[in-house]
């Protein structure tokens, strides 16, 4: 609380019991917009440093718009388990000596793709996390999460992974981040 000269020095009411008691996060309706994977993606790329980032149309939903938007494509994972092949992106990261400084990846189930992005500081950017909703009646809704949670909760969200994407991120000699997409991307069409 900071008082100022408008309504002196009252401080503001306090928020409401059932706020403090069964939600601690702000009751405000998270829009549909964010709550999409791709554009919540893409946004988040740019929020951590890659200012080249186009964010996407509030309706956008397709590969070509995901690559678009980040001015890149997607390699497919080279095994035969893609989500051995992601964990090992991500432990990547964790390498100090190794120049990635993020990866954004895409699990297809065979019915649904999600795309993710994740950093080199342990952090994973997605849509997809369970409760606490933020919106009334929402299961899923955007959220930052430690990747040793998100590894914990994917069998359950996760429970059969098709193919998996991914577009690693690299500085540039400013400190920006920059996609750095392997020399054939091979990622869907």
């Amino acid at each position: 609380w900071i008082p100022n000269t408008v309504h002196g020095d009252t401080p503001p009411p306090p928020l409401p019991v059932d706020h403090i008691d069964n939600n601690p996060l702000d009751t405000t309706e998270v829009p549909e917009h964010l709550r999409k994977c791709l554009v919540q993606t893409v946004r988040a790329a740019w929020a951590i440093g890659y200012d080249d980032a186009d964010i996407p149309h509030h309706n956008a939903q397709t590969w070509q718009e995901l690559e678009n938007s980040l001015h890149a494509g997607f390699t497919t994972t080279t095994t035969t388990n893609p989500l051995t092949h992601i964990l090992e992106l991500l432990d990547t990261l964790q390498n100090p000596d190794n120049n990635t400084e993020a990866i954004t990846f895409v699990i297809d189930d065979g019915t649904t793709a999600h795309s993710f992005l994740a950093t080199s500081e342990g952090l994973i950017f997605d849509t997809n996390t369970p409760e606490p909703p933020t919106t009334p009646g929402e299961q899923r809704t955007p959220r930052v999460r430690p990747t040793t949670q998100w590894q914990q909760t994917l069998p359950q969200t996760f429970p059969h992974i098709q193919d998996a994407y991914y577009l690693e991120f690299t500085k540039d000699t400013q400190g920006r981040l920059q996609p750095n997409p392997k020399p054939h991307p091979n990622g869907p069409t």
